[in-house]
């Protein structure tokens, strides 16, 4: 807050342009960290928008989900088949992604497998997305689910499932999805993972909602 207006923005156009390149809408992630941590850091002066950017920014870490191994995959059909060759199938690939710190994450790529069998992979997206929590159903002493999503627009691949209850604190890992066929001709694709809060282990479902070929 003793920054003067110069420096601010400085500062800010430097993070901008460091940090531009590996999240996408990044004054959007400084600005949505800075509503999360305003009420707890201590202040009640005004903050104009570019402080709190800044502010958003020095309350921010970036995290290696891969640093330390990328393993355990899983594969699935893609809800989306649309435009593939005869006799190919386009594939959901879901691994275990660990990162500094030997914490868990679940990453997704895409591909295609032909009749062959030769499996081609689908080019990375270039960025890492975290969906966020949009709301947790409480049902009686225990919650009843969590629901998370991400805007639309970015690749499977670009997703990462990161830990973010309490259940999960120190990791989640090997999600097995199945595609799933209901009785009255509802598709869903469902999983199981494991999530370890560092007391204890506890074994999850979940359903992957799409559309078209974003989840």
């Amino acid at each position: 807050m003793e920054l003067d207006d110069a420096t601010v923005v400085d500062e800010l156009r430097d993070l901008t342009r460091d940090f531009a390149g590996h999240h996408a809408q990044v004054e959007a992630v400084f600005r949505r960290r800075y509503a999360e941590v305003k009420g707890v850091i201590g202040h009640d002066y005004p903050v104009d928008d570019a402080r709190a950017l800044l502010i958003g920014a020095y309350f921010c870490q970036e995290y290696g989900y891969e640093a330390a191994a990328l393993f355990n995959p899983s594969i699935v059909p893609h809800p989306d088949q649309s435009e593939v060759p005869a006799g190919s199938v386009r594939f959901v690939l879901s691994l275990r992604a660990v990162g500094e710190g030997h914490v868990s994450s679940i990453a997704f790529r895409t591909g295609l497998c032909d009749a062959s069998g030769g499996i081609v992979l689908e080019p990375q997206g270039a960025r890492a997305i975290v969906p966020q929590l949009a709301d947790a159903a409480l049902g009686g002493s225990r919650p009843a689910g969590v629901r998370m999503q991400c805007e639309a627009g970015y690749s499977l691949s670009e997703i990462v499932i990161f830990p973010s209850t309490p259940a999960q604190r120190n990791g989640i890992e090997d999600l097995r999805l199945v595609r799933f066929a209901d009785d009255d001709g509802t598709v869903s694709w469902l999983g199981t993972y494991t999530a370890y809060s560092g007391q204890g282990f506890v074994k999850s479902c979940c359903a992957l909602q799409t559309s078209a070929r974003s989840p």
